[in-house]
């Protein structure tokens, strides 16, 4: 009776274990689940191309090291964009991407940075000093725009406060402009303070002067006759105390004086080298993008990453990080000049690449957007080589505004003429057939400046090449770069010459004018999408 009493415990207890509540652990989910969770932790698809990357990677990293279940799952979600300069290293630097075949072979993304190094700064130090001292103006005021009070100027050395540490920045950019006036001269622009406050101060300065000099000359008298006196009732060992003093005083002003010059001499220095880094890196530049380099490295890098579906064409300013945050939302470390403040942030900077829109601005003359004519390559050479045989997204934020649009394509000497530019564009065709999604939108704070009609026979060329597939779905063309003042871009010329696209589903087209036989025909092929029947 005991023995079945003790079964029924044990049958009761081993129950009520099963039916207890028991923790579970993220291991034990399937990994179909596991793998849509951690898939959100990496969504490049919503990121703006050439924006910041806001994957928390860092997470992901962590759950590699505690399981290995993990490991398998995360591991391809570790470097789903890549983003790829025109220079050397950026190229190198794809190398052990491939060394893991989980990591190539889950990137969705690549994109080209279209920064570049123009040909007249490389060669003329003032007009790369003045663009440079220019974006350092820029970034005093951009770093405290936002702090409170704006007028604090008195930088203390010994307090590192947010609108301390932006007032000794303030005050940099005026050492600079000083220091380089002989490289760069005279410069109309004032970058370190307004009219009125350097009227203010070149005031106060000579009337301080004034009465410095005429302290100076009485104190000069007072000194003779107390001197004289002096002599009369010291001992001569007192007298060489007193000389010895002056003498000392005169060496410690003599070594500010020195200190002052070196601070001169060092900011020159840091512009000659960034200039010449500037000079060595364009040169770099232009080899790869000349000689076809660059295209032939990503088409080949792109056979080893078999799954990207977008290529995205782009290039950024420093100002337009700064736009994505408002006061409220404005990370506190950018309230900080760190340029101003580093020579090491400075000298790495110096020599960087600038976006298409500051060496519209910055650089006279034509000739700086060499590098677009990637736009028409590369999309080429991917097809031809059939490199990215999943490529289905197109997004181009890389376009020239004022000038320089007959750079989209390679040079004519090297197409053989006119002819073979348009064979460029039929091939551009071609190698769009297969895209889903495009969109066309130009730098950011461009020139608005209507094109001439040479230029716009380039744009539309290219418009009408690229916007060509029968499988387009998605597509979004804003012309706001290319609009003059008050003049939408014209786009009834390349709207008539767009094919049908039955699949449209999603379509967005900003800052243009069109007839209606234009708009008619750019809907015929898709118009119960687009433009549902009304009763």
């Amino acid at each position: 009776m005991s023995d079945q009493k003790d079964n029924d415990n044990g049958a009761v207890a081993e129950t009520a274990g099963l039916l207890a509540p028991r923790s579970l652990k993220l291991s034990d989910l399937p990994p179909e689940i596991l793998t849509e969770i951690v898939q959100h932790f990496n969504p490049y698809d919503r990121t703006y191309p050439g924006s910041r990357e806001t994957e928390m990677l860092a997470m992901i990293r962590n759950l590699r090291l505690v399981n290995r279940l993990f490991c398998d799952l995360s591991t391809p979600l570790l470097l789903r964009t890549v983003h790829i300069d025109i220079s050397q290293a950026s190229l190198d630097n794809l190398g052990p991407i491939f060394a893991n075949p989980k990591i190539a072979a889950a990137i969705r993304a690549v994109k080209i940075n279209m920064n570049y190094r123009p040909k007249i700064m490389a060669e003329d130090i003032q007009v790369f000093g003045k663009s440079r001292l220019k974006v350092l103006k820029d970034e005093s005021h951009s770093c405290g725009w936002y702090l409170e009070p704006y007028t604090c100027f008195g930088a203390r050395p010994d307090v590192d406060t947010p609108i301390e540490l932006w007032g000794r920045g303030y005050y940099r950019v005026y050492d600079f402009k000083e220091s380089w006036q002989p490289l760069i001269g005279d410069d109309e622009e004032d970058y370190g303070f307004d009219d009125e406050e350097t009227e203010r101060s070149d005031d106060s300065e000579s009337e301080g002067q004034d009465e410095d000099s005429a302290h100076e000359e009485q104190a000069g008298v007072d000194f003779i006759q107390e001197t004289n006196n002096t002599q009369q009732s010291l001992p001569h060992e007192d007298m060489g105390e007193a000389a010895e003093a002056k003498q000392e005083e005169k060496s410690t002003i003599s070594q500010v004086d020195q200190q002052a010059d070196q601070l001169l001499d060092d900011n020159a220095q840091l512009l000659l080298r960034g200039h010449e880094e500037f000079r060595r890196l364009h040169e770099e530049q232009y080899r790869l993008v000349a000689n076809g380099l660059f295209v032939e490295a990503v088409t080949s890098a792109l056979k080893n990453m078999p799954h990207v579906e977008s290529l995205a064409f782009y290039n950024k300013r420093m100002e337009d990080y700064y736009s994505l945050y408002s006061k409220e939302q404005r990370p506190k470390d950018t309230f900080i000049p760190v340029l101003l403040l580093s020579n090491d942030a400075l000298s790495a900077w110096l020599p960087s690449a600038l976006s298409w829109t500051t060496a519209e601005d910055d650089c006279p003359g034509k000739g700086h957007h060499f590098p677009a004519r990637l736009l028409t390559e590369l999309p080429i050479a991917i097809h031809k080589a059939k490199a990215a045989p999943s490529l289905a997204s197109l997004t181009i934020d890389s376009f020239p505004c004022s000038k320089d649009h007959d750079m989209i394509t390679p040079p004519s000497d090297s197409l053989g003429g006119s002819n073979a530019r348009a064979s460029c564009f039929d091939e551009l065709r071609a190698a769009c057939q297969s895209i889903e999604k495009i969109e066309f939108n130009g730098p950011s704070g461009g020139a608005c400046i209507t094109p001439a009609d040479d230029a716009k026979e380039y744009i539309d060329n290219f418009i009408v090449s690229v916007v060509s597939s029968p499988r387009l779905r998605d597509l979004k063309l804003d012309f706001q770069f290319l609009k003059g003042q008050n003049s939408p871009y014209e786009f009834g010329p390349a709207a008539v010459k767009l094919p049908p696209m039955p699949l449209l589903n999603n379509f967005t087209l900003r800052h243009v004018k069109m007839d209606q036989p234009p708009t008619e025909a750019l809907f015929r092929g898709h118009r119960e999408q687009a433009l549902p029947d009304r009763a």
